[in-house]
Formats: structure tokens, C-alpha cells, sequence
């Protein structure tokens, strides 16, 4: 559940095993229900995932250590031909992807680039929601990566929590709720 409604995403663990079960450990403590700001919305994908870090005791720091991420299926190595195996394969409009800890993007529109990096797995896809919900996400603020620091700021979401979001971008849009569904 988010600000703008629901959307639901179908987990994919042949393709990416070791993201999916990090996803469902995130689900299963609450992680998602804190409040997780969509903090990068921009034309080509939506991400999200920072949470707090300074928190004490911190419930979740144990989801931010390193992991050993899935490799990208179609071709999980350097070379040219991995790579020519991986440029068959680009995310399409909809993928959802693990990107590192709990950090996780939605592609909005195809890029020919996304996907083709070895350590880029496709999780799932988007489902249901992908019009109404997450093409509907304020994007009106930009962000600190695309947007020369103006913008919702991942580092600043680490270090202070969501306070600053609500305070300087209250038009920011934020998974309120997430549970899993067989």
C-alpha cells in the first residue's frame, strides 16, 4: 500500500533466488510498514528502500548488510559475450529489481542500458498498479542524483529518517504498508 494506492509485484526466484528471499525477509520484520519514501522518480525508473539508519535499537539493521546478490541470469560474467547475452535480455516497463541491502527500483519506461550490467537480476514485475500507482508518484522535486542535490536525498534519509522528506518535499509519495500474498 502505498500513497497512491496499491500495486503488486510477482517475485521471480528462478531468475533472481537470492533477491526474492531478501524481499520476503524484508516483508516478513515490517521493514516496508516504517514509511519508505520513493525517493528518485524520475522518467526512467522509481526507487526506494533507504530507511533510517541512526535509529537505536535499530530493528532492521541486520537487512542492510551486504549479501551476496544474485548475478544477472543471462549472462552473469564479463565478458563480450555475457555481455551480448544480457543486451537480448533489457528490463522491460515494470521490472523490478533488488539493486543492493534494501535498496530496489521499478523500470517506468525501457531504457536499452538497464539490465545489462552483470550484477543487474530481475527480481519480478509489476503486475498490477503500474499505471495507477507508480506512474502517478510525485516526481515534482527531482531528486539528488538526477537533479544536481535538489530533491528527495537518499544519504539525507540514512542519516536523519523521513522527517526532512515530510518537511521540505511533503509532496513525496511513500510505501505506508506491504505484505506478501501466495
Amino acid at each position: 500500500m502505498t500513497t497512491k494506492g496499491e500495486f503488486e509485484v510477482e517475485l521471480n526466484p528462478e531468475l533472481a533466488p537470492k533477491s526474492v528471499q531478501q524481499l520476503l525477509r524484508m516483508v516478513r520484520v515490517g521493514y516496508f510498514n516504517q514509511g519508505i519514501a520513493f525517493f528518485r522518480v524520475n522518467q526512467w525508473i522509481t526507487q526506494f528502500g533507504v530507511d533510517h539508519h541512526g535509529r537505536k535499537p535499530d530493528p532492521f539493521k541486520m537487512l542492510r548488510k551486504p549479501f551476496d546478490q544474485d548475478r544477472n541470469p543471462y549472462g552473469p560474467g564479463k565478458s563480450k559475450d555475457d555481455l551480448r547475452k544480457r543486451k537480448a535480455h533489457p528490463w522491460k516497463r515494470g521490472t523490478f529489481a533488488l539493486i543492493g541491502g534494501t535498496q530496489m527500483i521499478i523500470v517506468r519506461k525501457a531504457n536499452p542500458q538497464m539490465g545489462t550490467n552483470e550484477l543487474d537480476a530481475p527480481a519480478g514485475t509489476v503486475v498490477r498498479g503500474m499505471e495507477e500507482v507508480i506512474d502517478q508518484l510525485d516526481h515534482s522535486y527531482g531528486n539528488a542524483v538526477d537533479s544536481n542535490g535538489k530533491g528527495p536525498d537518499q544519504v539525507r534519509i540514512m542519516n536523519e529518517g523521513n522527517e526532512h522528506i515530510h518537511r521540505e518535499f511533503p509532496k513525496t509519495d511513500f510505501i505506508q504498508k506491504c505484505w506478501e500474498v501466495s
